[in-house]
């Protein structure tokens, strides 16, 4: 992947200047340039992922450039404006990990720039900023960046509470279990017939776990009269679960943006988390290019093919 800032003036490489992007985001992000006349401290990127799947483990990065001469003072994470991790060359020790709930780093393999959060969970969600100052001057740079942990059950919806067979008037109590969950959006709904059933039918008993998660729970109840059964005598009966987040990690968003002063467009590809895959697209685009791409699913997603969904610019295709 590959991100720029465009000018009218000559741009130069971080060749030349001393580039702190360490470890696996360097090789994400070797391409950026900066403007000429920029000097002093830069934070060149901030690497948070939007989505972590509850119990994995995740990487920050922090990176940033000085010119030559000039000395880093400090490097600093913040997790909702609290403290979790120092990085001071001119202390002893000179790095340091603060206890947070949803933090658990790992100093071992974390390095001046990337920071290594060994597990997520509930509490792991928020907004992560990093700060970088340098030496008398004491300038500071800093960005920051929302994190979002989400977790999708193993099972489809489990109903339990149903009989075999049902009379006209006799009475439907059925419970539907969806999660545990946790992510955007998350819905649980009953349909009779294919129609989406009114909430007034419903009776919301959500589970809040322990490690933060929840259990969608939903029963319903109603008398089975004419007007539910079909031409054929059936009457269907079913619970459907939806997680709003999914439809973010289960593909990959491409943005094009124009820059100022050209008339290039550049793909920035979100991150892989795993689901289905684009094929077919080029690393850059200028305006009027003809744009052909393919989205192809996981086998464990193939039956979920009809969801499967185009959106440029967030608008579905």
């Amino acid at each position: 992947m590959a991100g720029y800032i465009r000018s009218p003036m000559r741009t130069r490489s971080f060749s030349s200047m001393r580039n702190h992007s360490l470890g696996r985001w360097a090789r994400k992000y070797d391409k950026i340039t900066m403007l000429s006349g920029v000097t002093g401290l830069r934070l060149t990127q901030l690497g948070v992922p939007s989505l972590v799947r509850f119990g994995e483990p995740t990487w920050l990065n922090c990176s940033y450039a000085l010119d030559r001469g000039e000395r880093l003072y400090s490097i600093k994470w913040y997790k909702d404006n609290v403290e979790i991790y120092s990085h001071i060359p001119g202390e002893v020790p000179a790095t340091k990990a603060f206890q947070h709930p949803g933090v658990d780093i790992d100093l071992g393999r974390s390095t001046v720039s990337d920071l290594f959060l060994r597990s997520t969970d509930a509490m792991s969600d928020g907004r992560y900023r990093c700060e970088v100052s340098q030496e008398v001057s004491f300038t500071t740079e800093r960005a920051k960046k929302d994190l979002l942990v989400y977790d999708i059950p193993d099972s489809d919806p489990v109903v339990v509470g149903l009989h075999s067979a049902y009379r006209t008037n006799d009475l439907v109590n059925a419970t539907c279990y969806f999660g545990p969950l946790k992510g955007t959006s998350c819905s649980l709904s009953w349909y009779i017939n294919g129609t989406k059933v009114k909430k007034e039918l419903e009776s919301l008993m959500d589970r809040v776990h322990d490690d933060g998660r929840v259990t969608l729970v939903r029963s319903l109840v109603f008398s089975v009269q004419p007007r539910h059964v079909d031409h054929k005598g059936k009457l269907r009966l079913r619970c459907r679960g939806q997680i709003g987040v999914t439809y973010q990690l289960n593909s990959e968003e491409i943005r094009v943006r124009a820059r100022t002063n050209s008339s290039r467009l550049h793909v920035i590809r979100g991150t892989e988390m795993g689901g289905p895959q684009i094929a077919g697209l080029y690393s850059s685009y200028r305006k009027h290019d003809g744009l052909v791409a393919t989205c192809r699913t996981r086998e464990s997603l193939a039956g979920h093919r009809d969801n499967l969904t185009w959106f440029v610019n967030d608008r579905n295709v």
